[in-house]
């Protein structure tokens, strides 16, 4: 059986990943044209929907990258 990683393990990992990787670069910058706009026109509809007000904060939990 395998046995998992540490937290401290996981935390260097995922600490590394994230100064290495740009989530929201690979996902509204995208090179393909389709997935470009698409990910642009849902963050669009997504935030039409909440109606945010200026002073309204939005959280945004478990999503992932868009």
């Amino acid at each position: 059986m395998a046995t998992l990683p540490s937290p401290k393990v996981l935390r260097e990992y995922y600490e590394g990943k994230g100064a290495r990787l740009d989530d929201l670069a690979l996902t509204y910058e995208h090179p393909n044209w389709y997935k470009k706009w698409f990910y642009r026109t849902r963050s669009s509809a997504v935030l039409e929907s909440l109606d945010p007000r200026p002073e309204d904060r939005i959280l945004d939990v478990g999503a992932g990258p868009g």
